[in-house]
């Protein structure tokens, strides 16, 4: 009987076993997945860099598209000493020292030519006052410092015709400051009037007829003035608006 039981417990165990094909083929692939964990083993390591476009080549800067300024300063040689002038285009003039008479403003004109019938623009930034003389006037002469004169103030915006008084602004006193840009236009073309007018901005705001009554005699000329009185005050004339 125990050996009838040996027997066929070895009988179940042979038809519980695989097949030797069988066998076989499953160590073939597990052996064929040991090489490949092995292969990746020995390949795998730290990722390659990252291949990043070179920095473009620094360009030369684009030439500046510099207007220069409509005019230039110019002394009168009896005030040679009241001024000094400078810049590129000699558009800045800056006062040196105080005139004798402190309660005086001593005029400096540009090269602009002003005649019957043209339009003219220009732009004045106010850079500094003298502390303690802070009088500007602004406006045009005729040549020579002669009549016409129509000027205007940067304290009240009060305006004055040839010597006659100063009158204030209409609208009330509008003060210029240090840094503000004073935008001018002086119309001779005689359009809509007998005369010529001329007319300020200041910085974005709209533009006011300061003047309307401006001569336009054939062959007399005007020029830009700006006058000062205090030391290191400085105006700079900028490209027109």
């Amino acid at each position: 009987t125990w050996g009838a039981s040996t027997r066929t417990a070895k009988s179940l165990a042979e038809a519980e076993a695989p097949p030797g094909g069988e066998s076989d083929e499953l160590s073939a692939i597990a052996e064929r997945l040991q090489r490949l964990r092995r292969g990746l083993s020995t390949t795998s390591g730290p990722p390659p860099p990252r291949l990043t476009a070179p920095p473009p080549a620094e360009l030369p800067e684009r030439p500046r598209n510099r207007r220069p300024p409509p005019f230039a300063w110019e002394v009168a040689a009896e005030h040679e000493r009241e001024f000094e002038v400078s810049g590129a285009w000699s558009e800045v003039v800056t006062k040196v020292g105080d005139f004798k008479d402190i309660g005086m403003v001593i005029p400096v004109a540009g090269s602009l030519r002003l005649s019957r019938g043209g339009a003219y623009r220009w732009t004045l930034c106010i850079e500094r006052k003298c502390p303690y003389a802070p009088q500007l006037q602004l406006g045009i002469h005729g040549l020579g410092h002669q009549r016409p004169l129509r000027l205007v103030t940067t304290s009240r915006l009060s305006r004055a015709i040839d010597n006659g008084p100063w009158v204030g602004r209409p609208g009330g006193d509008r003060v210029v400051l240090e840094g503000d840009f004073v935008h001018v236009e002086v119309d001779l073309r005689g359009l809509h009037l007998p005369y010529g007018t001329l007319a300020l901005a200041i910085n974005s705001e709209q533009p006011e007829v300061v003047f309307d009554d401006i001569p336009l005699s054939v062959g007399r000329q005007l020029v830009p003035v700006v006058s000062m009185c205090g030391d290191g005050s400085r105006v700079r004339l900028c490209a027109a608006f």
